[in-house]
């Protein structure tokens, strides 16, 4: 499976953007689905939006998060589409603030509240993910 969902936010890996990509950055682009569901402008896109490396690092910041030696975990990348912080919110709960800008540079921004059980599936989706579209070496930096 190669999606990961934050309450409203699902974001679908659907290939490396460039697979022949001759540096470092074009070889782990990922061509990501952008869906936000519920609010007042659901939105849906398709775009080169983050790279192989974002994902491996929510995903090892989600670990600490869940291990307790973190406060917060964020997802960001070079490309300002995406924006994810989770942090813990008392009583075993997290919260996601999410900010998603679409394709005419317009910012939708959620709050959701997820369960520990919530946040461990969404770490396992996105391990799910980086064993399919692993970061590739090779070219320049």
């Amino acid at each position: 499976m190669s999606l990961a969902r934050i309450g409203d936010l699902t974001l679908r890996a659907r290939k490396y953007e460039f697979p022949d990509g001759s540096d470092y950055f074009d070889r782990n682009w990922l061509n990501i689905s952008v869906t936000l569901s519920g609010g007042a402008e659901p939105l849906s896109y398709q775009w080169p939006c983050l790279l192989t490396t974002d994902l491996r690092q929510f995903r090892d910041r989600l670990s600490v998060l869940l291990a307790g030696l973190a406060d917060t975990a964020s997802l960001d990348s070079m490309e300002p589409h995406i924006y994810v912080v989770m942090s813990r919110a008392g009583s075993g709960s997290y919260s996601a603030q999410l900010s998603i800008r679409d394709l005419a540079d317009r910012e939708h921004q959620r709050s959701t509240d997820l369960s520990p059980t919530d946040v461990l599936a969404l770490r396992n989706q996105l391990d799910e993910i980086i064993a399919l579209f692993p970061e590739r070496d090779g070219g320049e930096v």
